[in-house]
């Protein structure tokens, strides 16, 4: 009992002198202060507040609070015009004499008594009623009339709502102050008379039941009251009239210094009354002394208890080494931390810099056969209790070995092994290791599952579910729930095992869990309010409930703890504080880094340690990270982003069970895959995918569905990129097989695998798209096919799956561009007039669009009548298009209108005559012109994108229109004009200049080049892209631009850019600068400048400040760049020899890569 009082502490509510006191308080008085502090501090205590504690109020010196039975001298003299003698003023009573009052001078005149005789106005809250005010009460009830309760509130800033009539009770929680009598100044009548007493139960049945309903539910405190105020007396006899047995014993608390007497304390007990009397305390020498006691006895804080860890250096080697005697001190020293442990479920402290998690084992190894069970006992507790993941080798061959000697320990020993192999089951788990897993699982079953304690039991069924869970395996999670048998005090087994049926779905299961286990939590409490332990329960359902229950919250007295909150914003902050450690593994080439190892000198990296322990801590709490939990995805992308970098296989099944298909970018993005060694791609890979067919073999499920399609499905794209041939045609046969499942976003996916795949590869995909049925219709696309270069064998098959639909409306233009898909890839004479025939037939039955009028440069009209089809199809295209009005009206329209009718002509030109296409030049040429007045307008608020974006589209279509045109066929005049029309677009920042190089118009060749060199590296990315083009297009067809001497400078400027830009422009440029050199318009003893600038990249490109996803475009191009060099070069450089060896190292992404192969198909096209 004396080390319990011990662990209170001096607050600013207790005075020091008061510590002495309490070491002399007798036993009696000790254990009702101690239940009600208990009660108290689970929220489970209310008050009823008499007139005697108001006399403890300041007055400003006006006037001041009196007792109730001075109110009989102002009762008497209202009614008999004289102060009472002494001897009648003994036998006043105040009630009667309200009741006198209130009969012969009416309620109002026995209201203004009152209120005269407690000048509420002029007195305001002592230091008293502000120190009951910041007690964590229930409710506050009061017979008195003053505010000073309210304005307590007031000024101490406790939140209590205030009820002073029944209306206002009936939608009020708690805590309140409850006004019983009425309240200064006009919440009248207040209640005083023997009349007003007698009816109070038939007028006030809501205060009434409001009162009895705390005295069931709540421990109940009297103070200000005496034995014989009538207040006191009514609402007792009231309550014993109502509730009978079912009232629980209230506790009087008063100041009698001569104490009561035997009979007194009996009738009080009968009345089920415990009396607290504070005069029987020694030390305390008045009544306001004794509240004053009393009050900040109740408001003392307890110690958080003081526990730390013993300096035990477990982590390094020891010179000298210790003795086996030192050695075994050390795991005694350690044990006696166990010991003493307070008992908090988790220790939200650092342990010292010592006691971290000895990575290396050194420690373990030096210990005797006889030492080692005990050490790796007390360690895993440790490790426990502080959150700490545990899977490195060391430990895991070390608890393995446990369960190889476990038929040869005892007693202890063998409780001490058992969880052990509860922990190690765990950490086999977390890892996703299939076999040790299963079979850790079996040896439990089999050889230790009748002796697991109540705890234990719980994580191993916990642990299973866990494992199912990340497999959608929900069959095996209920039949585990069935043995998963709960006993009354598994606080925490509940929490697990509510969050296992709220993550199956079945949230009413989960919330009427929670309820039954936090009603019991608490009143154990009751009887163990100490406990750390128990409140360490209470903390995780506080955090737990409110993020939970969605139904009676309101019933169930509890407060949200943000304690947890905090302590997981602490975890992430310091995950956040540190980059990932990288370190180089031999198997790499050229400084090609990644991660293998997770730990550094002091123990794991803080992006591992934090976001393991915040994990930890959800495990605790009972939390899975699903769908229509509580957590945020953002706070939780940070977590798995974190633990991506180094443990892919647990984020990614964290990812799975979280439901949130946004996650997926987060957590499974070049940065993190690029980690993986191609074995460990592999493993997760053939993973997924088989639980990929399961759940759509079972089909039934939605849920399951759902996961499939919005995290399954993009995890397995990603980790495609890593993963070998037969894992590429593996998933390719699956999104072939349901292809037609809409949720699917199959082109999407077949884009990433045609990047992935190898050239064989792609045939391969060619040939068994072009087999399949027609996907979509109208609106929805049909099936992507992957580009080939290489003819095919065109079986009838794919013919027919082609032609089948040439007939079809909604599916005939689906058809169309198979059968050119088809012709590009054969040379059979018979195929290719079959599918030539076809076109003929297709667009004879098409709407005349520009697909169909496409068709007659791949099927040249057959017959007269399909030949007058297409003159008149020309004869329309180029009468709308010159006869309509492009002129600018504030209107997005009218450029959209050109950029149509333009883009319908592109098809026609080769059918125009000179004259035409001067028309069509000069029309161009006019409008363009037209628009010029208007180019510095950017309205967007009119023209939806803004007056840039739709020309930069019109540029696009005039970009496909002159490249058809011969502009030598073109009046110099017109010509000319139309080239000074694009210069003012090009010096008002358009991309024109291949439009302009097109032309052939500008007779300054410098001003040409200079046009082009200003561009090149441009920070508008179309800017850019339009200067390349036109770079490459003047090397093509206009080289006399450059001569040899400025062409050289360009390419020095280039190779040095290439070599010093860390910018993401440069996977641009690699890009362009391949197919300048892949057209071998950069001379061969020129292209040793791009040798170094190759290297370099190689070298560097890792570090460039960019996001993986940039990096790997850089990587991409820049294989392209060196795959062109390799066959352009009769030797090849270091530079593409470095990118060589990149493309043949299988540990990098296939997609990226495979650039090399592109580089080198680039030359063949050439």
């Amino acid at each position: 009992m004396w080390s319990l009082l011990n662990t209170y502490i001096t607050t600013f509510f207790m005075k020091p002198n008061y510590s002495d006191i309490i070491k002399d308080l007798d036993a009696s008085i000790i254990v009702l202060l101690d239940k009600l502090k208990r009660y108290l501090s689970v929220g489970k205590a209310s008050v009823m507040v008499g007139c005697g504690f108001s006399l403890n109020a300041e007055s400003d010196g006006t006037g001041q609070m009196r007792e109730w039975n001075a109110l009989n001298v102002d009762l008497f003299k209202s009614l008999y015009g004289r102060n009472p003698s002494s001897s009648e003023l003994d036998r006043l009573n105040p009630v009667r004499l309200a009741a006198q009052v209130e009969n012969t001078l009416g309620n109002k005149e026995l209201d203004e008594i009152i209120m005269n005789a407690l000048p509420d106005k002029s007195v305001y809250p002592g230091v008293l009623h502000k120190k009951l005010m910041k007690l964590r009460w229930r409710d506050v009830f009061t017979t008195n009339y003053d505010t000073l309760l309210e304005r307590s509130c007031d000024e101490s800033g406790s939140a209590y709502t205030l009820v002073t009539t029944k209306e206002t009770l009936l939608y009020s929680k708690s805590p309140r102050i409850i006004k019983l009598h009425g309240s200064f100044p006009n919440i009248r009548p207040f209640i005083m008379s023997e009349e007003a007493f007698r009816t109070y139960p038939q007028k006030y049945p809501e205060f009434v039941n409001t009162v009895r309903q705390s005295l069931i539910e709540n421990l109940f405190c009297l103070i200000g009251f005496s034995g014989n105020d009538p207040n006191f007396l009514s609402w007792l006899g009231w309550i014993r009239d109502v509730m009978g047995e079912q009232m629980s014993n209230a506790i009087l608390v008063d100041y009698r210094p001569k104490g009561y007497h035997i009979s007194e304390k009996q009738l009080f007990a009968s009345r089920k009354i415990d009396i607290l009397n504070l005069a029987e305390i020694s030390g305390l020498n008045d009544y306001k002394e004794a509240l004053d006691f009393f009050l900040s006895y109740l408001g003392t804080k307890e110690h958080a208890a003081q526990w730390s860890y013993p300096d035990v250096d477990f982590r390094h080697p020891q010179k000298p080494e210790k003795s086996e005697k030192v050695l075994e001190e050390d795991i005694k020293k350690m044990e006696k931390a166990r010991n003493s442990y307070p008992g908090w479920v988790f220790y939200n402290r650092e342990i010292s810099y010592t006691n971290r998690f000895p990575f290396k084992g050194t420690f373990y190894d030096k210990l005797p056969d006889k030492l080692k069970l005990d050490y790796l006992y007390e360690l895993d507790w440790l490790l426990d209790i502080c959150l700490y993941p545990k899977a490195v080798d060391w430990y895991l061959n070390a608890l393995e070995n446990v369960k190889g000697n476990y038929s040869t320990y005892n007693g202890m020993m063998k409780e001490k092994a058992t969880q052990l192999l509860i922990s190690l089951l765990s950490i086999y788990r977390e890892k996703r290791d299939i076999d040790p897993y299963l079979t850790i699982l079996d040896f439990i079953n089999r050889n230790c599952l009748e002796t697991l304690t109540t705890k234990q039991r719980s994580i191993f069924y916990y642990e299973q579910c866990q494992w199912n869970l990340a497999l959608l395996d929900y069959k095996s999670v209920f039949a585990i729930l069935l043995k998963w048998k709960l006993m009354e005090n598994d606080y925490l087994g509940a929490l697990w095992q509510s969050s296992v049926y709220a993550e199956l779905g079945d949230r009413l299961m989960a919330e009427d869990m929670l309820t039954a286990y936090y009603s019991r939590l608490t009143t154990k409490l009751l009887l163990d309010g100490d406990s750390a332990y128990l409140n360490s329960c209470k903390q995780l359902y506080s955090y737990v409930i409110p993020r939970t229950i969605r139904r009676n919250q309101e019933d169930m007295d509890f407060s949200s703890d943000k304690s947890i909150d905090d302590f997981k914003r602490s975890l992430l902050d310091k995950a956040l504080k540190e980059q990932p450690v990288k370190t180089q593994s031999h198997g790499f080439n050229l400084n090609q880094v990644t991660n293998t190892t997770h730990l550094s000198q002091g123990g794991f990296v803080n992006r591992v340690l934090y976001p393991e322990k915040y994990i930890r801590l959800c495990y605790l709490h009972g939390s899975a990270f699903c769908q229509n939990n509580y957590y945020t995805t953002e706070e939780y992308g940070i977590v798995l982003s974190c633990l991506a970098d180094y443990h892919f296989y647990e984020a990614v099944a964290r990812l799975i069970r979280s439901g949130h298909k946004e996650l997926v970018e987060k957590v499974v993005h070049r940065g993190s895959v690029s980690h993986l060694k191609e074995e460990e791609a592999f493993l997760v890979y053939t993973d997924l995918i088989e639980l990929l067919k399961e759940v759509f073999n079972e089909g039934c499920d939605k849920r399951k569905l759902s996961t499939a399609y919005d995290i399954l499905i993009p995890l397995l794209q990603r980790l495609v990129t890593k993963v070998d041939d037969g894992s590429v045609m593996d998933l390719f046969d699956f999104i072939i097989t349901h292809s037609r499942d809409r949720n699917i976003k199959r082109n999407e996916i077949l884009k990433t695998l045609y990047n992935c795949a190898t050239e064989e590869q792609k045939a391969i995909m060619f040939v068994r798209i072009m087999s399949e049925p027609i996907v979509g219709n109208e609106m929805e696309e049909d099936l992507l096919w992957p580009e080939i270069d290489t003819n095919v064998d065109v079986t009838d098959a794919m013919c027919d799956s082609a032609l089948n639909n040439i007939k079809d409306k909604h599916l005939r233009k689906h058809s169309y561009l198979r059968i050119l898909a088809l012709l590009q890839c054969t040379d059979n004479k018979e195929i290719k007039e079959k599918l030539e025939a076809a076109i003929v037939q297709w667009r004879q039955n098409e709407k005349k669009d520009v697909n169909a009028f496409f068709s007659y440069h791949v099927a040249s009209a057959t017959n007269d009548a399909d030949r007058a089809i297409e003159d008149r199809w020309v004869k329309d295209t180029l009468d709308v298009f010159i006869n309509h009005d492009y002129t600018f009206t504030n209107s997005s329209e009218t450029i959209s209108n050109f950029s149509h009718f333009a883009d319908n002509i592109v098809p026609a030109i080769h059918k125009l005559n000179n004259d035409q296409i001067n028309n069509v030049v000069n029309k161009i040429s006019q409008t363009l012109e037209s628009y010029l007045p208007h180019l510095g307008e950017e309205d967007d608020a009119d023209i939806f994108g803004g007056l840039r974006f739709f020309i930069n589209q019109l540029l696009d279509v005039l970009d496909r229109l002159f490249r058809q045109i011969d502009f030598k066929k073109v009046d110099n005049a017109i010509n000319k004009k139309i080239a000074t029309v694009l210069v003012d677009y090009i010096e008002n920042r358009y991309p024109c200049l291949l439009l302009l190089s097109v032309t052939n118009q500008i007779d300054d060749k410098k001003l040409l080049a200079s046009f082009v060199s200003d561009r090149l590296h441009d920070s508008d990315v179309a800017i850019r892209y339009d200067a390349r083009r036109s770079m490459y297009y003047l090397f093509k067809n206009n080289p006399d631009v450059f001569d040899a001497q400025t062409r050289l400078r360009y390419l020095q400027q280039y190779a040095y850019f290439l070599k010093y830009s860390h910018s993401k422009a440069l996977r641009e440029d690699l890009y362009f600068m391949a197919q300048i050199i892949a057209n071998d318009y950069v001379g061969k003893n020129n292209l040793y400048l791009f040798n170094d600038a190759l290297y370099t990249i190689r070298k560097e490109y890792e570090t460039y400040e960019m996001s993986e996803e940039y990096k790997a475009d850089i990587a991409h191009n820049a294989c392209i760049l060196a795959g062109v060099l390799s066959r352009k070069l009769e030797h090849i450089t270091s530079g593409a020899h470095a990118w060589k060896e990149f493309y043949e190292d299988s540990e990098q992404f296939r997609d990226v890569r495979n650039g090399y192969e592109e580089g080198i198909r680039m030359c063949k096209q050439q």
